[in-house]
């Protein structure tokens, strides 16, 4: 039996804020723009870089967590599928775009912590403080409101 597989892995930084939008069918489906750099040393020790840039597409549940919380210049783990598209411009010419269909994504920038509620029946005036106050951040997220 003949196998085969189509399966990407892709670390990088958002080069633009996702675009979200909808179909006419109502489906949300996100737009990201990914630059992945590869570095690596010469024969005579030179340092070489290269940056490739991808298409990602999203869709559903996952495009509308993408479009909410991801941000340009934050760094992501997405993995997918290659997929090769044909297109007709307005003036006739034929366009191949390849895009990577996103199944899945990780959020590897780290975020402001999020606040701790107080408990039920303590005010926050009694609650005690947290210790190394200064170095945490307070972010105003609800956690019953984050989608993972």
């Amino acid at each position: 039996m003949a196998r085969s597989l189509n399966c990407v892995h892709l670390i990088g930084n958002l080069t633009r804020d996702p675009q979200l939008r909808t179909t006419t069918g109502g489906r949300p489906v996100c737009s990201i723009g990914l630059a992945t750099t590869r570095q690596w040393k010469t024969g005579s020790g030179e340092k070489q870089e290269a940056t490739e840039f991808h298409k990602l597409i999203l869709w559903g549940k996952l495009a509308e967590i993408a479009g909410e919380y991801l941000k340009k210049g934050m760094k992501a783990y997405f993995q997918g599928r290659i997929q090769t598209r044909t297109y007709t411009t307005p003036d006739g010419t034929h366009k191949f775009i390849t895009e990577i269909i996103v199944s899945d994504l990780l959020m590897l920038s780290g975020a402001p912590a999020a606040k701790i509620p107080a408990e039920p029946g303590i005010s926050s005036s009694t609650q005690p403080e947290p210790e190394h106050t200064d170095t945490q951040a307070e972010f105003d997220v609800d956690p019953d409101e984050i989608p993972f």
